[in-house]
């Protein structure tokens, strides 16, 4: 627990606490709060989104959350627990699109029983999405809001990061080789998909059924991390009784690869994704994303990280690229500060191009061909493990 906290970001980001590591029997409390302020700007030709903006913001660096972890050992060498955790916004939401940091409802980020033993850990209930875990493993900017993979792979490509109804299954670490699996079923009150038509937002309540499957191998300096994830989302109903969105089924496969230089540390992350539309095969497409860049420790408390991504767009001529990087300070124990740059250009025919991870907390929520994004961002992050 404390071990985290000493690491600051990198492991926060990384570890979307689905593993805590272990400690006494009783409750644990922990916290990762990023507030700051965002200057974004949409420039170029076309679909005009405004001008440039400066805000507060909630989570430029990573989300926002606070939760609770209990667990007791057991006979038979079985240790049993729950934890719950909630994802909050620093400022009004005045949109009711909560995006990267949980819907509305309580204990959006996880709400989950599980058990432990030397033969693995089964979880039931709201958890993260082992997908979207082996993403934050092998961004070369652990997935900042600003800047980063996420807007591509979980926007357009349609991977939320939150699992509802889930349970997955981790097994033992055998020889560097940690397997997981995950099946996701319908809730009692399964939502259909909102916003632009990319992603269902980062809850896992508009699925109808999926799962999930992950393989991370680690041998000296190196980790590699590959995940297969399938769902499929049911449309919306009028009350004329038609569907105004059409039901999907969203795909894809993710690779993760990190290399430790020391005190440099070099990340690798692709996507090969497909978005299918029952109702609407010429809206389908498929998306492939990839991202290098490295990390670097200079000394105990600051650390530089840059990424570079680019985004294709199959059967069009849509291209993304995708240039930024970041420092932090770690001004105590648990408060580091922040400072980040990004520049997201759109080239081809696409009209909507999602460009940052944070939705409709920042200027604009997309941008059309042609145009570039770009995002200044300073904060504070407090992190308690």
């Amino acid at each position: 627990m404390k071990k985290a906290g000493k690491t600051g970001l990198v492991v926060a980001s990384l570890g979307l606490m689905s593993s805590l590591g272990a400690h006494a029997e009783g409750p644990s409390f922990y916290a990762l709060i990023d507030g700051g302020v965002a200057s974004s700007s949409v420039s170029g030709s076309g679909k005009n989104l405004g001008s440039s903006k400066t805000e507060f913001v909630t989570g430029g660096y990573a989300p926002t959350f606070a939760g609770m972890k209990y667990e007791k050992p057991i006979e038979g060498g079985l240790t049993v627990g729950a934890q719950l955790e909630q994802g909050f916004l620093l400022t009004p939401d005045n949109t009711g699109d909560r995006w990267a940091f949980g819907n509305g409802n309580i204990l959006n980020r996880q709400a989950n029983l599980y058990l432990k033993s030397s033969m693995g850990t089964v979880v039931v209930g709201t958890q993260p999405n082992i997908a979207f875990n082996t993403v934050l493993l092998g961004d070369p900017r652990f997935g900042s809001n600003y800047g980063s993979s996420l807007a591509m792979i979980d926007i357009a490509g349609k991977l939320n990061t939150v699992d509802d109804a889930s349970i997955s299954y981790t097994a033992p670490t055998f020889s560097g080789l940690t397997l997981a699996g995950q099946i996701v079923s319908q809730s009692k009150t399964t939502a259909a998909p909102s916003g632009t038509g990319y992603g269902q937002g980062p809850s896992g309540s508009g699925i109808n059924h999926g799962a999930r499957a992950s393989a991370t191998y680690t041998y000296e300096k190196f980790t590699g991390g590959l995940a297969y994830y399938s769902s499929a989302i049911p449309g919306t109903i009028n009350s004329d009784a038609t569907k105004s969105i059409s039901a999907s089924t969203n795909s894809g496969t993710i690779l993760a690869l990190t290399y430790k230089l020391e005190p440099v540390t070099l990340k690798f992350i692709g996507a090969d994704q497909k978005v299918s539309y029952d109702n609407s095969p010429s809206s389908s497409y498929k998306v492939k994303t990839w991202g290098l860049g490295a990390v670097y420790a200079m000394g105990s408390k600051t650390t530089f990280d840059a990424g570079y991504y680019e985004s294709n767009f199959d059967g069009t001529d849509t291209k993304t690229t995708t240039y930024a990087a970041g420092v932090q300070y770690k001004l105590t124990s648990n408060i580091s500060a922040y400072g980040q740059l990004a520049k997201v250009d759109s080239k081809g025919s696409a009209s909507f191009v999602p460009w940052n991870f944070t939705w409709y907390t920042v200027q604009g929520v997309g941008m059309a061909a042609g145009q570039s994004a770009s995002t200044a961002n300073i904060g504070l992050l407090f992190s308690f493990f």
